[in-house]
């Protein structure tokens, strides 16, 4: 998975016809993703071992929003271009997600999902004007 030793891409490479070092990066970037996976499982033992619905519920939830959180982090795009005060802002609240007390839990969500909302608002805000025609 990881350049330079990433063959999975570099098959995936040779037969887009595209640089493969470049394509084992991106690969390697996405991926990235799949390791929060088990680390949130670490931290959120319901997860492992059972519990209530309703926090099984929310740790699914806070692990979905931490996994965009992560995506947008790294890529410095959600629904338009992030710059560093977005990304730092919601590099915290996800940290904070994966802490398992509510409280930080919460301020986290509150974080991420405020960084979301800024993100879409700053889109539609960019986005062309559609002429009625």
């Amino acid at each position: 998975m990881t350049p330079p030793v990433a063959l999975a891409a570099f098959a995936a490479a040779a037969i887009a016809r595209s640089n493969t070092m470049q394509t084992s990066i991106e690969a390697w970037k996405y991926a990235k993703g799949l390791y929060m996976v088990p680390l949130y499982f670490v931290f959120n033992h319901e997860l492992i071992m059972g519990g209530p619905l309703h926090i099984l519920l929310w740790d699914a939830a806070l692990l979905t929003l931490s996994l965009v959180a992560f995506a947008a982090i790294f890529e410095s795009f959600l629904f338009t271009w992030m710059r560093w005060p977005a990304r730092i802002i919601m590099t915290v609240g996800m940290v904070l997600l994966f802490f398992p007390q509510l409280s930080y839990e919460l301020t986290g969500a509150v974080l991420v999902g405020a960084t979301v909302v800024g993100n879409y608002l700053a889109a539609r805000r960019t986005a062309p004007a559609l002429s009625a025609a």
